[in-house]
């Protein structure tokens, strides 16, 4: 018996060096897919954490697209604080989630 087992893959945006108390360059791209075709997904509440490193997601919630060509697309900015390394996710009911790395570097006094 086959259960909605939704997966999420990087589409872009992981892996940046960005500024203290800045948002990163790019946004962080994710794709809410089905496992067994591999298409997206749309109607997926999706919410990113950084666990309790103190940034800040702008949405830090948001719902997988419907919109043809980038069905079950998502996507953040997020604002790191003081903290120089970041380990976040995007998770919902039933995800296992996807873990991303962004490295800070201090801004000009």
């Amino acid at each position: 018996m086959y259960g909605i087992l939704e997966n999420l893959t990087l589409v872009s945006g992981g892996n940046q060096n960005g500024t203290v108390k800045q948002p990163l360059p790019a946004a962080i791209m994710m794709q809410v897919v089905d496992p067994y075709s591999g298409n997206g997904i749309s109607g997926v509440t999706v919410t990113f954490s950084d666990n309790g490193a103190g940034g800040s997601f702008n949405p830090a919630s948001v719902v997988s697209s419907s919109t043809a060509g980038s069905i079950g697309d998502v996507s953040t900015i997020y604002t790191r604080q003081n903290n120089l390394r970041c380990y976040y996710h995007g998770e919902f009911a039933g995800c296992r989630g996807r873990f991303l790395t962004e490295t800070a570097v201090l801004g000009p006094r």
